[in-house]
């Protein structure tokens, strides 16, 4: 485990966290993301939504950015829950940042009202459906037809962690 320290998500994050996510992105098989971001576009979605609650990065103890989580509220979704979304650059993946900002994540969570933080993994995506069952989510349901934006058939396994 490498030293790691989270913090809130700025809007000078943007760029580096955009490459990040674009990272991924490219690598392919853990994202349901196809489409690139942009700086700007990047912070509009996780920083800054009207939807959001919290966005927290990690970062390394050189002062990288080597992750990002996100909790954010939908219309789809019960009262009291939120969904999380987490990204860790490809070279700092088990190295604790997961871990440490979902820390940060739920006690943002609780101050907010939030009772359950829902999470949804592509069918594919090994490292991050393990990462959310050592956090101790549980399965809640398998979409198995669900597609990407492309329409290439992935699944998505739905899983839950209750706050309280």
């Amino acid at each position: 485990m490498m030293a790691v320290t989270v913090r809130l998500a700025q809007r000078d994050d943007s760029p580096d966290l955009a490459n990040l996510i674009n990272a991924i992105i490219a690598q392919g098989g853990s994202t349901a993301h196809t489409r690139n971001f942009t700086p700007e576009r990047f912070f509009d979605h996780y920083i800054s939504a009207e939807t959001s609650i919290s966005c927290c990065v990690a970062q390394d103890a050189t002062g990288r950015l080597i992750g990002f989580q996100s909790l954010g509220k939908s219309k789809e979704l019960p009262g009291g829950w939120a969904e999380v979304g987490t990204f860790v650059a490809l070279d700092a993946q088990r190295s604790g940042a997961g871990a440490a900002m979902f820390e940060h994540t739920a006690a943002a969570a609780k101050a907010h009202g939030v009772t359950t933080v829902k999470a949804a993994i592509r069918a594919d995506n090994i490292s991050g459906l393990g990462y959310y069952a050592r956090l101790g989510f549980v399965h809640v349901n398998l979409d198995s037809e669900f597609a990407l934006s492309d329409g290439t058939v992935v699944g998505q396994i739905t899983k839950r962690f209750d706050l309280v």
